[in-house]
């Protein structure tokens, strides 16, 4: 191969793209795809906390209560201000 030809190859492969339009177009479907599979796990992940803090808000909500009825019991009822 003479050197011509090898320094055309490359000037031809220099023009060339490095990705195509449809290997453009891919990368960005699949970076829509992976944003809508992150919102979908996120919102998955924020239910789970949700329900957690539910949780722990109850138990104490019922302590708050426990303690209340303790009192009551043993002191009777007492006016609050």
């Amino acid at each position: 191969e003479s050197l011509d030809s090898k320094i055309k190859t490359f000037e031809e492969d220099r023009k060339m793209p490095l990705l195509t339009n449809m290997e453009l177009r891919g990368i960005e479907t699949g970076k829509e795809i992976g944003k809508e599979i992150g919102k979908e796990i996120g919102k998955e992940i924020g239910k789970e906390i949700g329900k957690e803090i539910g949780r722990e808000i109850g138990i104490l909500e019922k302590a708050h209560e426990d303690v209340k009825l303790v009192l009551r019991t043993r002191l009777g009822d007492i006016p609050v201000k």
